[in-house]
């Protein structure tokens, strides 16, 4: 079986009992200060086409984004639980792997 959620791009479509859950993280809080909204001239092209400093637009996009993500990822542990306690459930789970992997980061501040 291979499961492949589309957490977390867009549309971030959590459960409906995460969608406020992060209402108070700011992508800030979860760089070091020095790193975040600072334009680098020897950094990633995009970083270094980017308004410096980020719009307040860009800061809330970016919040945006860092909540939604959270809150799908949430809605994923629990799949990630269901499908964990239906192979210990069925007597599958010593025969299974599971392997977590991902596709990429983002440039997000």
């Amino acid at each position: 079986m291979v499961v492949a959620p589309p957490a977390p791009h867009q549309p971030w479509d959590a459960d409906p009992k995460y969608e406020k859950l992060f209402d108070d993280v700011h992508a800030s809080d979860h760089v070091p200060k020095e790193q975040y909204n600072q334009y680098k001239k020897d950094g990633h092209w995009l970083l270094r086409t980017a308004q410096n400093p980020m719009s307040s637009n860009s800061t809330n996009w970016a919040d945006k984004a860092f909540r939604g993500r959270w809150a799908t990822l949430k809605s994923v542990d629990d799949m990630v639980e269901d499908i964990y306690d239906a192979l210990r459930t069925t007597g599958r789970l010593d025969e299974t792997y599971i392997i977590f992997t991902s596709d990429h980061g983002y440039h997000t501040g």
